[in-house]
């Protein structure tokens, strides 16, 4: 993954490209659509030098009360497909979407379906210590081990493991795993800070440009990128 370029200091002449990604980590169309989001940025940020985007990581939890421990991805996947044909049938689908963003599935590896708060957490925590371009590559890494290598995103040895994997530093990241240890697990559900201004969220991945723009669904780089310009167009 080629993440945007890191973000430059602000100043009174800045205009600013505001991006909340609504989104989870089990959703294989988030993963598609957060690399289209970072390709659109990419060629943004080459038409619009003079603008700072500042991107907001919004957890959308689509399975909120899957237990702590997990659950068996492969039951649940073929129940909520309606069966074996239609689950390899979507997942075709899935495939070929994903070739065109360059990102690859290997469902079959997949076992536990997992509660992804705590790695929504850990995202919130290099979103608050890191830079926009750190928090890209720790979300698409988190996608890439679950989707592709199979790993149980929701256990914290393995959260610390890619943490440390994408450079969060260690007492950072040991202080974010403690909280998440440490919290009664009532209170360890994903909560959604914000809420789009405009439209409700009826799909993830759901990007809003601006508080204006809205776009559900992974859409294409094309229409990423038209969203991002007329969102700016229409604060200017």
């Amino acid at each position: 993954m080629t993440a945007p370029a890191t973000l430059r200091m602000t100043d009174s002449m800045t205009r600013l490209l505001s991006i909340n990604v609504f989104f989870d980590l089990i959703c294989p169309w988030s993963w598609i659509g957060t690399r289209n989001l970072e390709a659109a940025l990419r060629e943004f940020l080459q038409l619009h030098p003079a603008i700072e985007p500042a991107v907001h990581w919004r957890a959308h939890p689509l399975l909120p009360d899957t237990p702590l421990a997990g659950a068996s991805y492969q039951s649940f996947y073929l129940s909520r497909s309606g069966g074996p044909t239609s689950a390899a049938l979507r997942r075709e689908q899935i495939q070929h979407a994903g070739h065109a963003a360059g990102v690859t599935f290997d469902f079959k590896r997949i076992s536990v379906l997992p509660n992804t708060t705590a790695a929504h957490g850990l995202i919130g925590c290099m979103t608050a210590h890191g830079t926009t371009t750190e928090t890209f590559v720790l979300v698409d890494r988190l996608f890439k081990a679950f989707f592709a290598e199979g790993a149980d995103i929701g256990d914290l040895q393995v959260l610390e493991r890619l943490g440390l994997e994408c450079g969060v530093k260690p007492q950072t990241l040991l202080a974010c795993l403690d909280d998440l240890r440490n919290r009664p697990p009532a209170t360890r559900k994903p909560t959604r800070r914000g809420r789009p201004m405009k439209g409700e969220i009826l799909a993830t991945p759901h990007f809003v440009f601006n508080g204006t723009e809205t776009v559900s669904g992974a859409r294409s780089v094309d229409a990423l990128l038209s969203s991002m310009q007329r969102a700016v167009d229409e604060s200017a």
